[in-house]
């Protein structure tokens, strides 16, 4: 089936990506060859969810008309969007799709960017990059991201906060493949840079041999625009949050019963109850840094947790710097 228009215009009012964020990862689909993404428990599914609240063959999204549309195939326990029990429901951008316990935000964008970036300057070996709105010099980080990727390059580019806070990202043939800082991975070390005021970059050859892991197969428009989304959140979520380093510990009066967890909840909490503060859970728990905040400040909300009675006022009032 083809996606596109007759008017060669693709769905969605010109939208050529669909982002699928669901509580760990966010999936990207070009709409002008997928057509169809299946979710469901069987490990078949475009999105796989490890849930008994999940049918096998839950849920599709397809492309009707020049329209997104979910529609339920049938499942034990129902879709939902914006939390109404839907059995086809056309889907807009910012609607939140919930399968079990299981939430989708669907992002749509449009191809509008992609032509101003094919204007992008070459990149030189070493330079400085700012984040998007700031009045530091030099390039943007989706700047300096989306040009290398148009150029093909192959590089392991090495961003630089500080001289101790790094993180490597290696492109080949055009597309992101692989990221890391420290104990983070992928997508969840990749984000991090977008939350710097500014930092200094320097591209290096791509290695050689095969010790890059390739877990990262995204469209690099996808990436860019995710990692400032999630900088943005994470400006507005942070500062109701504990310090790092500030010990958090269960209240032992919660009510709470395991099967009350969402999936995203009963990860971070093991962490949490296993590290003891933000920070070590953050850096030990596979999920982005956004994720792992939005499930921590939603528990302490919940009075799942709280802060050690030992902890200051003035360390409540902290927050996690990041310029």
């Amino acid at each position: 089936m083809d996606v596109a228009s007759k008017n060669g215009e693709s769905v969605a009012e010109g939208a050529h990506v669909l982002l699928l964020a669901t509580e760990k990862k966010v999936f990207g689909f070009d709409l002008l060859e997928v057509f169809r993404v299946a979710i469901g428990r069987h490990e078949s599914n475009d999105l796989s969810f490890n849930s008994r609240n999940v049918s096998n063959y839950h849920a599709e999204i397809l492309n009707e008309d020049d329209a997104l549309v979910l529609h339920d195939l049938g499942s034990t326990n129902g879709s939902y969007v914006n939390e109404e029990r839907v059995k086809r429901r056309k889907l807009n951008h910012g609607d939140r799709v919930r399968i079990g316990n299981n939430e989708i935000t669907v992002r749509l964008t449009n191809g509008d960017s992609k032509d101003a970036e094919s204007h992008l300057p070459r990149v030189a070996r070493q330079g400085s990059f700012r984040r998007n709105g700031s009045d530091n010099p030099g390039l943007t980080l989706k700047e300096l991201i989306s040009s290398l990727c148009q150029q093909g390059s192959s590089v392991r580019l090495v961003l630089a906060r500080n001289e101790t806070t790094k993180i490597e990202v290696y492109i080949h043939d055009g597309r992101v493949v692989f990221a890391e800082s420290g104990k983070a991975r992928a997508e969840k070390a990749l984000y991090r840079a977008f939350e710097w005021n500014r930092g200094e970059f320097q591209t290096e050859p791509f290695p050689a041999n095969d010790a890059v892991p390739r877990s990262m197969s995204m469209p690099f428009e996808t990436l860019v625009e995710e990692g400032e989304q999630q900088a943005k959140e994470l400006d507005e979520l942070i500062n109701k949050l504990p310090p790092p380093d500030a010990p958090i510990r269960l209240v032992e009066s919660c009510k709470m019963r395991i099967c009350d967890f969402t999936p995203a909840e009963m990860e971070v909490f093991q962490a949490v109850v296993r590290h003891g503060t933000l920070g070590e859970a953050i850096d030990n728990c596979p999920m982005t840094d956004l994720r792992i905040m939005t499930q921590v400040h939603a528990l302490i909300r919940k009075k799942v947790f709280a802060l050690a009675e030992s902890v200051s006022l003035l360390e409540q009032t902290n927050i996690i710097t990041r310029h």
